[in-house]
């Protein structure tokens, strides 16, 4: 193999040199089939959000032919995707359905095959991100320790940041012979090391203060004590000087209108979208709009490009939308697609999917190496070729 890295690498069969991946893997151009809402114009050289239908990998490298164009721009200025998020297979090695047993997606590599199949598109991502791009991968414990070799080979380890634990609530049933398994995995990396990254906060007015946990307080718009936990002398001085001026202990609400919260570890418990919430979809594996919320809202700003290429139910597409950033999303299933269409054209400005409806942006599905053939005639030459 060409590509071996010096100290140590993942091998396994199947494993194809990283430049011949790059090479020799297909751009298909993106036909467009139908816009939405119906009857929306777009000006000349006007970003149009993107739903793919058809294979992730050739749709990756077309994107990367765009990106060398200048077609993906960011609001600073810079070409190529500023966060991607993927939720891939999990080599279950078993078949999901929808809610009326209509196929979703086939989950049935295996073993160095489903290694390969990730680290093809991986190495496709990494060459679309902006240069202070972001990836988040999410897995769970089959695969997770393979992949996050292959994410150390492609990315570098010294732009990996986070193994992320989601802790969710999962199904009650005990099994006997070993512990419930109840989280995922989720790898964090950059492409470089100065990339884009926000501090986040959890300010529940309800938890209260807690013991073990990390605050910035804020007093006067002015900075009183940087990541100072509560035993520290820094807040006990917040406390006495309080007192002072109003005569008493702070309450917890007093406290809450001076803090940001506590910053955000890398255990998130978040719970799956329950089957009552408005946010609940048909589709088998959905992810609850929180989780990506908090990865969007770290990684990225206003109008920068998202990218999800196994998007599934849309869960990526949905809070990128409510977040005001552009949004890219690839699937080669047909309920994924059906399914993200009629979401997207039917949010809820919250997270969650609550609050007043949210007029839609315009986006285009697109169908990319499945192609309606009369519109093939409609292609310039180098497409069609």
């Amino acid at each position: 193999m060409a590509d071996i890295p010096k100290e140590y690498y993942l091998q396994y069969a199947c494993k194809t040199p990283e430049q011949d991946i790059l090479a020799d893997t297909r751009s298909v151009p993106f036909q467009p089939v139908k816009v939405f809402p119906e009857n929306t114009k777009f000006k000349e050289g006007e970003w149009q959000n993107m739903l793919i239908f058809g294979d992730n990998l050739q749709a990756l490298k077309h994107l990367l032919k765009l990106k060398k164009e200048g077609k993906l721009k960011n609001p600073d200025g810079s070409d190529g995707i500023k966060l991607v998020y993927i939720d891939p297979p999990f080599a279950t090695e078993e078949d999901f359905q929808g809610s009326q047993d209509q196929k979703a997606y086939y989950d049935k590599l295996k073993g160095s095959e489903f290694i390969e199949f990730i680290r093809k598109r991986l190495i496709l991502i990494k060459e679309l991100l902006s240069d202070d791009g972001s990836i988040f991968v999410h897995l769970d414990w089959k695969k997770d320790h393979y992949i996050k070799i292959i994410l150390d080979e492609i990315f570098g380890e010294n732009n990996f940041h986070n193994e992320i634990i989601w802790e969710y609530q999962g199904s009650w049933v005990e099994p006997k012979n070993y512990f419930p398994r109840r989280h995922n995995m989720i790898h964090f990396y950059s492409k470089n090391q100065n990339y884009f990254f926000k501090r986040d906060y959890e300010n529940d007015i309800n938890a209260g203060i807690n013991f073990n946990r990390w605050y910035d307080f804020i007093e006067n718009n002015k900075i009183y004590a940087r990541n100072a936990p509560y035993h520290d002398q820094r807040f006990k001085t917040y406390v006495d000087n309080f007192k002072k001026e109003f005569g008493r202990t702070p309450k917890e609400n007093d406290i809450i209108i001076d803090f940001k919260g506590s910053v955000i570890g890398d255990v998130w418990y978040i719970k799956v979208a329950d089957p009552k919430s408005p946010e609940k979809i048909d589709y088998p594996t959905q992810k609850p709009e929180k989780l990506i919320e908090r990865i969007i809202r770290a990684c990225s700003v206003k109008n920068d490009i998202i990218l999800d290429c196994f998007a599934g139910s849309g869960t990526t597409g949905a809070v990128a939308e409510k977040l005001g950033r552009k949004w890219i999303m690839c699937d080669v299933g047909k309920l994924s697609i059906f399914t993200i269409t009629k979401r997207m054209l039917n949010l809820k400005e919250e997270i969650g999917n609550k609050g007043n409806t949210l007029k839609p942006t315009a986006f285009v599905l697109y169908n990319a190496g499945l192609y309606v053939y009369n519109l093939i005639d409609k292609m310039c030459e180098e497409d069609y070729k």
